[in-house]
Parts: C-alpha cells; sequence; structure tokens
C-alpha cells in the first residue's frame, strides 16, 4: 500500500496506534454494553451464524472496495451491526462459567497503557504490561467470587492472547493501511480473525497445491 502509515515518521505511527486501538477500546465498550443491557431473542447457533455471516461480509468489503471512504463506511456500519451478536455471545458465554470478562479488562488495561506511555509505544511491552497486570484482577474477582479458582488461569491466557493478538495484528496494519483509515483499522481487528482462524486451512492447501508431504 503506497503512503501506508508505516512510512510516515515516528511520531506519526504511535499517534496512529493510538488513535486505532482507542477506537477499539470503544467497540469493546459498545458491545459489553450491549451484553448488559440488550436480549435478542435469538439462540447462540442463530447468532453465530449472523456473526460468521457479518465477517464474511466485511472480508468482501475488503476485498472489492480495498480502501476508500465508501470502504469505511460499509466496515464502521457492519462492525456497529456486529456489536449486539458479540456482546449476547459473550454474555452467554460467561454466564456459562467461562471467563470471558476477561476480554473487557484486557481492553482497558490496553487502553490505560495506550494512554500512559506517551511516545515510548512498545507492541511487545503493551503485552507484557497487561498480561502481568492482568494476573492480580483476575485473581481478586475470585476471591470476590466473580469467578472460580480453575477459571484464573484460562481467564489470564485468553487476555494475554487477545492482547498478542492485537499488538500483532495492529504491527501489520501498518503496511496496509494510510493514516486517514483509522476507522476501517477498527474494523480491521474484527475482520481479521476470520483470517487468523482460516490460515490453517489455507497453508494445507498451499502445501498441498505444491505438493508438499
Amino acid at each position: 500500500m503506497p503512503n501506508n502509515t508505516d512510512e510516515q515518521s515516528y511520531v506519526a505511527k504511535v499517534r496512529f496506534i493510538k488513535k486505532c486501538l482507542i477506537g477499539h477500546l470503544v467497540s469493546v465498550f459498545g458491545a459489553t454494553a450491549c451484553a448488559v443491557y440488550l436480549r435478542i431473542p435469538l439462540t447462540d447457533p442463530q447468532l453465530i451464524q449472523i456473526l460468521a455471516a457479518i465477517l464474511i461480509a466485511l472480508t468482501i468489503v475488503r476485498f472489492s472496495l480495498r480502501t476508500g471512504k465508501i470502504e469505511q463506511i460499509f466496515s464502521t456500519g457492519l462492525l456497529i451491526a456486529s456489536l449486539p451478536i458479540i456482546g449476547q455471545l459473550a454474555r452467554d458465554v460467561q454466564e456459562l462459567g467461562y471467563p470471558v470478562i476477561a476480554f473487557p479488562i484486557t481492553a482497558v488495561l490496553i487502553g490505560i497503557y495506550t494512554l500512559g506511555v506517551g511516545r515510548d509505544f512498545s507492541f511487545p511491552g503493551m503485552v507484557g504490561v497487561c498480561s502481568v497486570a492482568l494476573a492480580p484482577i483476575l485473581w481478586i474477582l475470585r476471591a470476590q467470587g466473580v469467578e472460580m479458582l480453575e477459571m484464573v488461569a484460562i481467564g489470564w491466557f485468553i487476555g494475554t492472547l487477545y492482547v498478542t493478538y492485537l499488538s500483532y495484528n495492529m504491527a501489520m496494519i501498518l503496511k496496509r493501511r494510510r493514516p486517514d483509515e483509522f476507522l476501517s483499522v477498527v474494523a480491521d481487528f474484527l475482520r481479521d480473525l476470520l483470517n487468523f482462524t482460516t490460515y490453517p486451512v489455507r497453508v494445507l492447501f498451499h502445501w498441498r497445491g505444491y505438493n508438499f508431504q
């Protein structure tokens, strides 16, 4: 991508990264609010089908429009449409006893780190700080009876995996997005989940295509 953000000055890159991560935090707050205040009269399998359709639509928008204001409008609209679905699915999984609460907690930690480090932003630093800070928070929730003991480690792993994915993806996004594509990047965090989940399948087909054994 010509004139991508990775080609800009260090200060411009850090400013862009912070803007995108705070935008992502807002989207997480939106999904969390939907989980608390909204009830959709659909089963979880139906919600998963709708979310899968949104992910596919996001991918189609990306490959067909590539960039520009129209792409940003469609991507942002699909992201907003996904928030109630994600919120209800997250609430349902949390009610089954799994520590989905680790996601919004980690997102808040990411926001605190992003706003607090100034120009000394570092992806490895963000992963390390958020991962270390998450553990005692989950332990406190366990002590308060919010989470079960056996779920503390799982919650910590989920949160660490989440911040690692976000860091890696943001670093890759810098090479393919321009500084004026902030809204598209916030949608990319959701859109790229499909790319990551289908990556092993694409590698397998690649190996078969070249007769790798």
